[in-house]
């Protein structure tokens, strides 16, 4: 048995043909212009150097070290938006108990969203405790430092 073949006009043929043509730039055209919507952005975040800056309350001080701290230098590239940890170990050199108050981040863009420790947190002469700190990066393209801010008393 033969297949069975319709007559076409090669008017049709050739309007078949535009069809095809046009659906694939159309196609062709949908895919870049909303590839561009849809790509990934890839802003940074350059830690070079985390610094801690004390605020000691009262009378005494530096009994958790110098009121500047450079904690870590070259840090970490990291992406804009994202969250990450860090610990900071605070040591009393003092004679008697000390009081972590507050720790807060200093450079604009930068907050903290959590402590392992809450504060006011007081070590005693001799001890130390570390603070791991849940930091949310700002959502732009940033490189410097990274200031934290405490007060102690």
């Amino acid at each position: 048995m033969e297949p069975v073949e319709l007559s076409v006009s090669d008017d049709f043929k050739q309007k078949k043909k535009r069809m095809v043509i046009v659906a694939i730039v159309v196609i062709v055209l949908s895919i870049v212009a909303f590839g561009g919507t849809f790509s990934y952005s890839a802003e940074t975040v350059n830690v070079m150097t985390v610094e801690m800056h004390i605020n000691y309350t009262g009378n005494a001080g530096g009994y958790f070290g110098s009121s500047l701290q450079y904690l870590t230098a070259n840090y970490e590239t990291m992406y804009a938006g994202e969250n990450f940890s860090y610990a900071v170990t605070f040591t009393n050199h003092g004679t008697s108990p000390h009081t972590i108050n507050s720790i807060t981040a200093a450079t604009q863009g930068f907050s903290i969203v959590s402590m392992n420790r809450n504060t006011p947190l007081t070590i005693q002469p001799g001890a130390s405790q570390s603070v791991v700190l849940l930091i949310h990066l700002p959502d732009h393209n940033f490189s410097g430092n990274l200031n934290l801010s405490v007060t102690a008393s």
